[in-house]
């Protein structure tokens, strides 16, 4: 089984079971938690990544006394 997070035609985002025909089969629940089949299938709107970012994370050597201290190149 492959699970999916996309918009269906309308714009709603759902997560669903692929189908090979274009469809998604709709899955109730939280993809971290427990997901239900409601026996209702839709088709594709547009593919989505399969998780939601909340926080982006960036480290970065941009600062000599950075660099430095990890012994990296001096950028």
């Amino acid at each position: 089984m492959r699970i999916i997070r996309f918009e269906d035609k309308t714009g709603q985002v759902r997560l669903g079971e692929e189908e090979e025909d274009g469809r998604a089969r709709i899955l109730a629940g939280d993809l971290l938690g427990d997901l239900e089949p409601t026996g209702e299938s839709v088709t594709v709107g547009k593919l989505l990544a399969p998780l939601v970012p909340t926080n982006i994370l960036c480290i970065g050597l941009n600062y000599r006394e950075h660099a430095v201290e990890s012994g990296a190149e001096i950028p």
